[in-house]
């Protein structure tokens, strides 16, 4: 059960100058397409998105323009042991992001392999009613690059707060490259994704030193990721049932041209030079 619910949907996630994990949330055939997704912490990929300045005619400047390179996910294969027998790289596009969340979204581009071990991601009613503290937990990583670790503890605090966001305290190992791995709590009789890891507890042993504290992780709070895809028109990750993925792409796609039509409209807005008071709010509806 470890194997399949746990480890195999862990992979590993490689930027350009950091190195850490992810979960396979996602993986289903759809227009003919199969679309797999993979969460993962926004500060393992920052590295990977910047602004430039674009030259804009129609203002006559240089606007600034998101950037955003490729990831790499890796997907270790096991042997009937379950011991790691090779790997496959993807590239991966960074579908969503939210900084001060720590939470990124990945959208690998082959559009054939279908991932036969995805993570069963808990519903918002089972976090709040089953999940608290004293059940078990298990952390999976891909620490420093290498295959897939576990850890096993318990779910030592739920919902501490850290720069304004819950957090949940993990008593698992934490090692160096498992930001943005897996956390799975034992739910029934099986295993439920609650929770990324993202920080790990640091001691002071002197004014210039540190000391990591392993035991004690902290993993962001599922309310937060349900959040977090919620906003961004995910949510058929969280209920496959009223949510398809081709649903949820034509509300993104709406929502995109709209804000992008907003944008534009303020540019022509700026480029008029008209006064402020000449400027009237922008409409829900349609933009001139």
């Amino acid at each position: 059960m470890l194997i399949t619910q746990v480890i195999k949907p862990t992979v590993l996630v490689r930027a350009e100058k950091a190195i850490g994990s992810g979960t396979i949330v996602y993986s289903s055939k759809s227009e003919d397409k199969v679309r797999t997704l993979v969460l993962t912490c926004h500060h393992v990929i920052e590295g990977l998105i910047s602004t430039q300045a674009v030259w804009n005619s129609l203002l006559g400047r240089k606007v600034r323009r998101e950037i955003r390179k490729r990831a790499e996910v890796v997907n270790f294969t096991y042997n009937q042991n379950a011991e790691c027998v090779g790997s496959t790289s993807y590239n991966a596009r960074i579908v969503a992001y939210d900084a001060k969340a720590d939470l990124a979204l990945l959208e690998l581009e082959d559009t054939e392999h279908l991932f036969p071990y995805v993570a069963d991601v808990i519903s918002i009613q089972k976090y709040n009613q089953l999940v608290h503290p004293g059940i078990e937990v298990v952390a999976a990583g891909s620490p420093n690059g290498y295959p897939i670790v576990i850890t096993k503890g318990f779910l030592s605090f739920k919902g501490i707060e850290i720069a304004n966001f819950p957090y949940n305290i993990i008593s698992s190992c934490i090692f160096s490259g498992n930001s943005g791995g897996s956390v799975m709590a034992l739910v029934g009789d099986s295993y439920k994704f609650i929770g990324i890891v993202a920080r790990v507890a640091v001691s002071q042993i002197s004014m210039f030193s540190q000391q990591i504290v392993t035991h004690v992780g902290f993993s962001i709070c599922f309310k937060t990721i349900h959040k977090f895809l919620t906003e961004n028109y995910y949510r058929f990750i969280l209920d496959k049932v009223n949510f398809t993925y081709q649903s949820e792409k034509k509300l993104r796609e709406q929502f995109i041209r709209k804000e992008k039509a907003k944008a534009e409209y303020f540019e022509r807005l700026e480029k008029q030079d008209l006064p402020e008071y000449m400027r009237s709010e922008v409409p829900d509806g349609d933009l001139p």
